[in-house]
């Protein structure tokens, strides 16, 4: 291979390396944070209870007007939850939403310690992910965690789930 044929290569190589790098994924805005949630609850198998914003309103500062559900287990001695919020401003909802989990491990720890000590950790390692305009939080053990994510990502790309 002469240089002339080197450096096209090279070039042809770099425009196709930096045009991956700048795809961003894109996700659906179609589907309110109800039906994401009644979604998510049925593909991880989760008997929930469906709340609304009043469910955090003890931590964090809601408007009254924000497309938000609470899913919370059904069974007293279980804290699995998880939440969907629908909103133009995914990253505010974020903050929010990270500072409510913040403030239930630090309020909630020394009572699950003491009564639940297997249900610590999943408030401990709580996570919140952005799918564009929606903001998810989940409170989950890991392996269920793991699968509401992927489940998500997949309802919301608009992907199958598998």
């Amino acid at each position: 291979m002469n240089k002339t044929s080197m450096r096209f290569c090279c070039f042809v190589f770099c425009l196709l390396f930096l045009f991956a790098a700048c795809h961003k994924k894109s996700y659906r805005n179609d589907l309110s944070a109800a039906e994401v949630a009644k979604s998510l609850s049925e593909s991880i198998g989760m008997d929930a209870d469906f709340g609304d914003r009043h469910l955090l309103s003890d931590q964090i500062d809601i408007p009254d007007d924000a497309d938000l559900i609470v899913c919370t287990a059904k069974s007293g001695m279980n804290i699995d939850e998880f939440g969907i919020w629908h909103t133009d401003d995914a990253s505010e909802a974020r903050r929010l939403l990270e500072t409510y989990l913040e403030k239930s491990y630090r309020q909630n720890k020394t009572y699950y310690d003491s009564y639940i000590p297997d249900q610590t950790s999943k408030l401990r390692d709580a996570e919140v992910r952005v799918f564009d305009s929606y903001a998810v939080y989940a409170i989950l053990g890991p392996q269920q965690k793991a699968d509401f994510f992927r489940y998500a990502e997949n309802l919301l790309s608009g992907s199958s789930v598998s």
